[in-house]
């Protein structure tokens, strides 16, 4: 397991604002991690309760505190096209016609957010989240 991928783990909770009404609070933490394809049984089994999973982070046990939502940014394979803005800034766009952000060599989409559904803890101090990408989440 190489751990190469950064995994931002996201916390959610609640404050009450000066109304009285309560108000989401996310706090962020960056972990590395392996990034691992859902297998066929782990997808069927799922596709069953009406999940439809996307990908398994396997991950240092100590490092996972309970999470239930994940992110991580994209990376894109093709440029569909770009558009020179000024002499130091071009629009990149993907495939699906999303803008995409140039990091110098890494050309990144926008970050896509999961929820974790599953935990697994595995040999060697390991423990690998199951994750479902959320729908109707804005990430930006």
């Amino acid at each position: 397991m190489d751990r190469s991928n950064v995994l931002k783990l996201i916390h959610m909770d609640f404050q009450v604002d000066s109304i009285g009404q309560p108000v989401p609070v996310e706090t962020v933490r960056e972990v590395y991690c392996d990034l691992r394809s859902v297998s066929r049984a782990e997808w069927s089994a799922a596709g069953q309760l009406g999940l439809k999973p996307d990908l398994v982070a396997v991950m240092f046990a100590p490092d996972y505190q309970g999470e239930n939502l994940a992110e991580i940014a994209a990376p894109i394979a093709s440029v569909e096209s770009s558009y020179l803005l000024d002499e130091d800034r071009r629009q990149l766009a993907a495939s699906d016609g999303q803008p995409l952000r140039d990091d110098g060599d890494v050309v990144i989409g926008s970050p896509v957010r999961y929820g974790i559904y599953r935990t697994y803890l595995g040999r060697n101090e390991t423990i690998e989240l199951y994750m479902e990408r959320k729908v109707g989440v804005t990430n930006g």
